[in-house]
């Protein structure tokens, strides 16, 4: 865990990190390594949410 809710996973096979912030309780959303989240018309794609 990094700063401001920022999750960094390493993909083990290839060392390559990813990032994720939790917006809430029930949604995290990928990011740059900086904790931008995406914008535009593709950014609700990147958003994962717990089913209920």
């Amino acid at each position: 865990m990094l700063d401001y809710n920022i999750l960094m996973l390493v993909h083990p096979s290839s060392g390559e990190h990813t990032f994720y912030k939790f917006k809430d309780a029930n949604s995290i959303v990928m990011t740059d390594s900086v904790g931008n989240e995406p914008e535009g018309e593709t950014a609700k794609h990147y958003v994962l949410k717990k089913e209920k």
